[in-house]
């Protein structure tokens, strides 16, 4: 089975690649690279998750003070990024959870399901 080709980014998506590039880790909000490309939050949001899931680009997100999108420089950053999106999408599964009168580890079974995944099989 061969490997099926990359989606090539849109215009939008280089524009806001090649800014996030040149801040060379320093943080942007979403509404700053909204004016400097003039669309939308909302767009902004949507093409830097296409980047982050679709492309693999290496950009990191806080919520914190000082809140924004960076580019992640190292592997210590890497690191950093994916344990906080890792707990803070436990978190919100552990919420939807106990909105379903559930237990944790039974949300985490219908994850698995709603993903496809067997038992012992990589994502």
């Amino acid at each position: 089975m061969t490997k099926p080709e990359p989606i090539p980014m849109t215009p939008e998506e280089k524009r806001l690649w090649i800014t996030i590039e040149r801040l060379d880790g320093r943080i942007i909000k979403a509404g700053q690279l909204a004016e400097i490309h003039d669309m939308s939050d909302r767009l902004v949001r949507k093409h830097l998750k296409c980047l982050i899931e679709h492309h693999g680009c290496p950009i990191g997100s806080r919520t914190g003070k000082p809140a924004g999108y960076y580019l992640i420089t190292d592997p210590e950053g890497r690191e950093e990024v994916y344990l906080a999106w890792r707990k803070r999408g436990i978190s919100i599964l552990a919420r939807a959870a106990k909105l379903r009168g559930i237990p944790l580890a039974e949300e985490l079974e219908r994850v698995q399901l709603e993903l496809g995944l067997k038992e012992g099989e990589a994502a």
